[in-house]
């Protein structure tokens, strides 16, 4: 989509949104309803140790292309 000169922001709340329906859809179980405070907290820890491990392996990754 970059290449075709789709804004990146654009990009980035797109894949957001599809990323926060499912998360919903999976979250309740299907189509009806949607999260509590309770269960956009859990949400949200997933997505912050999920976004914890993506970071830790890119670090590594750096620290290897450096140390060659």
């Amino acid at each position: 989509m970059k290449e075709e000169g789709s804004p990146i922001a654009m990009i980035n709340a797109s894949l957001m949104s599809a990323s926060g329906v499912y998360a919903t859809y999976t979250a309740v179980g299907g189509d009806e309803g949607g999260l509590n405070d309770s269960g956009i907290n859990v949400v949200v820890k997933a997505y912050k140790t999920n976004l914890k491990n993506i970071q830790k392996i890119k670090q590594e990754q750096a620290a290897l292309a450096v140390s060659k």
